[in-house]
């Protein structure tokens, strides 16, 4: 850590060592790190995001998830998958989360194809 305190990458590879270490608190530590010196960096938030579902806290994986769809539309997989897990939302309430982002990235995509529809 003392070779590149400033390195939100090197932040984002200690974290990965330290959850394959077992020790996910500081590896969530790391990660808020690489997110302080980053914060619209899309992959380390979806990361974050992925170790705090895994600690069973689902409303702060939830922040960093919409912050990283926000600047990643394409992560927006990774918040239906954590909604199967949040007290909150049950089967209709993801399907309807999945219908709204149908509609808003899905649909337009698939009448742009110039495949039958």
């Amino acid at each position: 850590m003392h070779l590149k305190p400033d390195c939100a990458e090197f932040h984002g590879n200690l974290s990965s060592v330290l959850r394959d270490q077992g020790r996910t608190d500081e590896a969530i530590a790391a990660l808020k790190e690489a997110v302080r010196l980053e914060p619209d960096n899309s992959e380390v938030l979806a990361s974050l995001g992925n170790l705090l579902k895994d600690q069973g806290r689902p409303e702060e994986a939830l922040v960093c998830y919409d912050r990283a769809i926000a600047l990643r539309p394409a992560l927006h997989a990774s918040r239906v998958f954590l909604l199967q897990y949040h007290p909150d939302y049950d089967a209709a309430a993801i399907l309807r989360e999945q219908q709204e982002w149908d509609s808003f990235a899905c649909k337009p995509l698939r009448q742009s194809l110039p495949f039958e529809q």
